[in-house]
């Protein structure tokens, strides 16, 4: 086993936001998830953010994961 860091597409994306973002540079997406979901459910159908926001039973999931943040 290597102590070599993984590489590929992903790691060097990875990479390049870290390196951007530590030289002062703000992401183009944004990352507060309430910016976030503001922005996706102004670009999706209402079709697409009722499946993608509804989560499944009773959401217990979707609400532990918004209290995480």
């Amino acid at each position: 086993m290597s102590n070599e860091a993984p590489s590929g597409v992903g790691r060097n994306a990875q990479s390049a936001i870290f390196r951007a973002g530590i030289g002062g540079t703000a992401p183009l997406v944004p990352v507060d998830p309430s910016v976030l979901f503001d922005a996706a459910r102004r670009a999706l159908s209402k079709e697409a953010a009722a499946y993608i926001f509804g989560g499944a039973g009773v959401e217990r999931t979707m609400a532990a994961n918004r209290a995480a943040c």
